[in-house]
């Protein structure tokens, strides 16, 4: 590895790093003011807000990176372009491959510190946020985790396998604890729905302990006016962003084994492959404007393409879920349609350069 090599992967990661600070310092700011008109409720604080706020940071980060290498590639590159030393790199006789596989260099550094992001930092603080946020508002426990969502209110423990919304969940298994935490009833239903201010469970089994005897029902179609609040559940609810790649594939298997719909995890799942592998392809596409008239264009100019192109994707990409999600489009088309639109575009543009 030359020297060229390194400094050329060294600029990039910074020039990546302070787009991506800057990005999230703006994203911390308005997540924090966003949060100040839940301060005075139940027990949430100013320091409940600070503390949600940084949590969720991690994940905003991991959402923003592949726009963030873009911008931050773009800028980088394009400086030294403008100062002529890529012109210096390429008189040497260093063709457009050679710098290529530069990048690529930094490109590979960015996907190990993007991967440990995504996989071990993200899902666990955004966890770690929304549970601290639920708690202060709603004054009930809850953990969520790959096999669904874990809540607690007084004597229910309440466990949900899938959300499909907050009015309607699939595969509740309630548990009723008395006197020193004494298991006394156990309940699985099939779908609970919240209609007119309570709660209404299809195809509930209940099995009662009474001293030493069972007491099985089967219920059809019951109504219990508490179970748990529902807007716990729409800021708890199983999203896909709060799982690692990991997480995400056990509970797609955990979701086939129980016969619920897995699309949503499916899309998000691919969605992080494809993420991973847009990196390479958001630093290559700097490459046609660091040479030719562009080059010459100052920095405001870089930083408006860099921006408007990586907020593209990052919306396109965002749409493609949503639409995906709501129209059950494949999961590879999903995820993979805005990385292929996007490489197509990059490898047009390169053609055109050279």
């Amino acid at each position: 590895m030359s020297l060229i090599d390194r400094y050329l992967a060294r600029t990039v990661i910074k020039g990546t790093f302070l787009a991506i600070v800057i990005l999230t310092v703006i994203s911390g700011f308005l997540t924090f003011v966003s949060q100040l008109h839940n301060v005075g409720i139940q027990n949430y604080t100013i320091g409940t807000a600070l503390l949600y706020t940084g949590s969720t940071l991690p994940e905003w980060i991991s959402d923003i990176f592949p726009a963030g290498t873009l911008i931050g590639s773009l800028m980088a590159l394009g400086t030294l372009a403008h100062a002529n030393e890529l012109l210096v790199f390429r008189s040497t006789g260093a063709s457009l491959v050679r710098l290529a596989r530069s990048l690529a260099l930094a490109a590979l550094v960015l996907v190990v510190v993007f991967v440990i992001l995504a996989e071990f930092i993200a899902p666990p603080t955004k966890r770690y946020a929304e549970s601290e946020r639920a708690l202060a508002l709603y004054h009930q426990t809850a953990l969520l985790g790959p096999f669904g969502l874990w809540a607690r209110d007084g004597p229910l423990v309440v466990n949900v396998a899938r959300m499909g919304s907050h009015h309607q969940f699939e595969g509740i298994h309630i548990f009723r604890l008395e006197h020193h935490h004494q298991l006394t009833a156990v309940g699985y239903a099939r779908k609970a729905l919240y209609r007119n201010h309570q709660w209404i469970l299809e195809g509930l089994n209940e099995t009662e302990f009474v001293g030493r005897h069972l007491v099985v029902r089967h219920i059809p179609r019951s109504t219990w006016p508490k179970l748990l609040s529902p807007d716990l559940f729409k800021v708890l609810i199983v999203n896909p962003g709060n799982l690692s790649g990991v997480g995400l594939w056990r509970y797609i298997r955990y979701l086939h084994h129980n016969h619920l719909t897995a699309e949503r995890y499916e899309i998000s799942f691919w969605k992080k492959i494809a993420d991973f592998l847009s990196l390479p392809i958001m630093v290559c596409f700097s490459l046609p404007f660091l040479f030719g008239s562009t080059r010459t264009r100052g920095s405001s100019y870089r930083l408006f393409i860099g921006v408007g192109v990586g907020l593209l994707y990052y919306f396109l990409d965002n749409v493609m879920v949503s639409m995906g999600d709501a129209f059950r489009w494949p999961p590879l088309l999903v995820a993979f349609g805005p990385l292929a639109l996007f490489s197509g575009l990059t490898a047009i543009l390169i053609h055109q350069t050279t």
